[in-house]
């Protein structure tokens, strides 16, 4: 990832823009991974596949955001694309998916 794809990704963060953009239960695809450890979180029944998946990325608590995105970006990415039908459509996301 370039420096300036891992500021886009940052902004994204921030903003809560494309791929952090809030589902429809209000949460971003990375609060689906460290989600149940903090009050309150997705309790969605629809998105208890997402949630199992999210697990699966390794939450670390003394991260730096912009490292543990980059870390994690094709899995968060992954999730992202593979559960967008839970996200509003973004302009961002349909460039991604085509």
């Amino acid at each position: 990832m370039t420096d300036k794809e891992m500021i886009a990704m940052l902004d994204g963060w921030i903003e809560a823009t494309y791929p952090f953009d809030r589902a429809k239960c209000g949460f971003n695809v990375a609060e689906h991974v460290y989600g149940e450890e903090y009050d309150p979180c997705c309790e969605e029944p629809a998105h208890a596949k997402l949630r199992a998946e999210a697990k699966k990325i390794k939450w670390d608590h003394s991260f730096r955001v912009l490292d543990w995105i980059t870390r994690n970006h094709d899995q968060l990415m992954a999730l992202r694309t593979r559960y967008r039908k839970f996200w509003k459509e973004t302009t961002n996301a349909r460039k991604a998916s085509h």
